[in-house]
């Protein structure tokens, strides 16, 4: 699994299954005194962030899982008549 700054992930925590958009990539050392990357997600039902171990292991403990978003556009004339729309895969 890839995952860089401006992925889109979901992942499993005592809230649900929550979604949200990587926005800061880090090293820096864990409990064991081992560097490891640290993936900072800004969640998009509260706005808040939050920052999760980027190891396998525990990104597979959390179900971490990148999700491709799609946006949908309406196309409108100048009368404000719908004459189509258009995809956004980000």
């Amino acid at each position: 699994m890839r995952i860089e700054i401006g992925t889109f992930v979901t992942w499993s925590s005592a809230a649900g299954q929550l979604l949200g958009e990587v926005t800061k990539i880090r090293l820096d050392l864990n409990a064991a005194n081992t560097i490891v990357p640290w993936i900072t997600i800004k969640r998009f039902d509260t706005d808040t962030t939050v920052t999760l171990c980027g190891t396998s292991e525990y990104l597979e403990m959390m179900k971490v899982k990148v999700v491709e978003m799609e946006e949908e556009y309406g196309l409108v004339n100048s009368d404000d008549e719908v004459i189509g729309s258009y995809t956004v895969r980000i």
